[in-house]
């Protein structure tokens, strides 16, 4: 049923905008849906399903004869418009550095899209905007950040979201004194079809992530009276990067990891369960990006990278020469490498066995395992109670020519064993942690914050 509030929401084909129509038609809205494909089996069904209120059209936010008939066509329908999300984007080039050969057309591409694209929309559509709600929503990203960024390529993406910053300032500067409002929201990382094929490897899916931005709405529509700009949903900080009192941005506290694993090949430990525990554990503090390319770890740079996690399950074949080097080279230099359980696998060559500090050796049955902290006020079991999880009792030989301190042990037999330890490589270190067989390993308050502990604990010594 019609609430009698009005939305135009862009690139609804998939993805976020999709989300995005489906919740707002759910509240009542009338939705103007713009997407760039004509024919769209989704919006078909939420035509039947919502007859009064979904009003579909084709758009392409990168021309401005079609932005224009799009215009036309709402401003027919109605003359207010309560909201309006700019979402349409596209990604492009993602591998090119400087020392490639970069198509240019390319890059203008994107730009005109994802950067000028919300500005023609705003600038055809200001009208019943400021005659409605007077709220425009641009759905930025954290690719836009001068200050943030540790990418070598994206050329077209980052500067285009960076343009878009900018003009939605410039927007914002002009419609404030009519009362005028600007959101611009990182949504996260999505899974989605953004780079021309399905990627699953983003930590919210579609629906979660249009979740967050209505929250985010509706959490500022009626109070907004600065530009608010929001990344990874943390607290409210506007355009500037400080918060509203004053304080510092809290996205630079934000620390950006990689998590190497199998999903697709894994014998026996596949990546998508624990990166969904370690993402809940980390969230707050780690943007985690999660790879089965070994050869990112040719790639490894601590500019973009504070913090490796290994969960590899890859027990059966080596790391090339170049994959081996770029780890070691990562953390020799000063990086932070935390293994987890079957990370261990990565273990195929003696300079990898001496850099993690151990070899496994086997374990015997899955089993009901009690741990203990090994070391008196050890840093890393700060709020770290003794605990007890079903886990395999992996077994070790320990390398001896690394000094190496073992903080947590589990009782076999009657007899306790290593179960985690931490050791300076480099310039760098080194934590492994034996719990992690599966999703169920990461439930216990204790390793969760052993964890939590571990991550901070490395990063920080990287800085």
């Amino acid at each position: 049923m019609s609430n009698n509030k009005t939305a135009c929401v862009t690139g609804t084909d998939r993805g976020i905008g999709l989300a995005i129509t489906k919740s707002l038609l759910r509240e009542g809205y009338t939705v103007y849906a713009g997407g760039i494909m004509e024919h769209n089996a989704e919006m078909d069904l939420l035509a039947e399903q919502f007859p009064n209120q979904l009003q579909a059209f084709v758009l392409d936010v990168g021309s401005d004869e079609s932005v224009m008939n799009a215009a036309s066509f709402i401003k027919s329908k109605t003359s207010k418009l309560d909201i309006l999300i700019n979402n349409a984007a596209i990604l492009g080039d993602t591998e090119k550095t400087v020392k490639d050969e970069l198509n240019f057309e390319e890059i203008q591409h994107v730009y005109n899209v994802t950067a000028l694209g919300a500005i023609r929309v705003s600038n055809a559509l200001i009208e019943p905007i400021m005659n409605g709600g007077k709220l425009i929503v641009n759905i930025s990203s954290e690719a836009g950040s001068i200050g943030n960024n540790r990418r070598e390529a994206w050329f077209g993406y980052c500067m285009a979201k960076a343009a878009l910053n900018m003009g939605s300032t410039i927007i914002h500067n002009q419609i404030r004194k009519e009362g005028g409002r600007i959101l611009i929201l990182h949504p996260g990382w999505v899974k989605t079809y953004m780079s021309g094929t399905w990627n699953d490897a983003g930590t919210y899916t579609a629906e979660q992530a249009a979740a967050n931005i209505l929250k985010r709405m509706e959490e500022y529509k009626d109070t907004l009276r600065e530009m608010l700009f929001i990344l990874k949903q943390t607290p409210e900080k506007n355009c500037l990067g400080k918060t509203k009192d004053g304080g510092e941005d809290r996205m630079s506290d934000k620390t950006n990891v990689l998590l190497v694993g199998d999903h697709t090949d894994a014998p026996w430990h596949p990546l998508e369960p624990a990166k969904q525990e370690l993402t809940r554990i980390l969230g707050e503090d780690f943007l985690i990006t999660s790879t089965e390319d070994y050869n990112s770890f040719t790639k490894l740079d601590r500019k973009q990278f504070s913090l490796c996690i290994s969960y590899t399950d890859c027990w059966n074949r080596d790391l090339s020469p170049e994959q081996t080097s770029g780890i070691i080279q990562f953390v020799a230099g000063g990086g932070g490498l935390l293994v987890i359980h079957n990370g261990i696998s990565v273990q195929r060559s003696y300079e990898l066995i001496q850099m993690i500090g151990a070899k496994f050796t086997g374990h015997p049955p899955y089993q009901t395992l009690d741990y203990y902290g090994s070391v008196e006020n050890h840093p890393l079991l700060e709020g770290v109670e003794d605990f007890s999880m079903e886990e395999e009792p992996y077994m070790f030989d320990f390398d001896p020519f690394t000094k190496k301190t073992v903080f947590l042990e589990y009782e076999f037999d009657g007899n306790r064993y290593p179960a985690a330890w931490e050791q300076a490589y480099g310039l760098g270190k080194v934590i492994y942690l034996q719990p992690g067989h599966h999703a169920p390993s990461f439930k216990p308050e204790a390793y969760r914050r052993l964890v939590l502990n571990s991550a901070r604990w490395l990063s920080a010594s990287t800085k």
